[in-house]
């Protein structure tokens, strides 16, 4: 069974956390440049970025929207994936 490529938005250029994993059946993996890494900000030991709580939840309210919201992908990871997958 084939295994996910997991990426990140701070990966990608964004102050925020959000793990994707994508099943990349006959695609290549995304890359991404290291210069485009977003440092998080540290709570104690713990990495924190900027759509996180300091206890590392979301911080996103409640809405009538927030689902939506939270399920965007990110323009830095749509991008990675035109350059990757826009020539095959």
């Amino acid at each position: 069974m084939p295994k996910p490529q997991y990426v990140q938005p701070y990966e990608f250029g964004h102050d925020a956390s959000k793990k994707t994993g994508l099943w990349l059946k006959n695609l290549p993996p995304l890359s991404y440049w290291p210069e485009d890494y977003v440092e998080p900000r540290k709570v104690g030991n713990l990495n924190r970025w900027a759509n996180q709580t300091d206890s590392g939840q979301n911080a996103l309210p409640p809405s009538a929207n927030r689902g939506h919201d939270r399920a965007k992908t990110y323009e830095g990871i749509a991008w990675a994936m035109v350059e990757a997958w826009s020539e095959l």
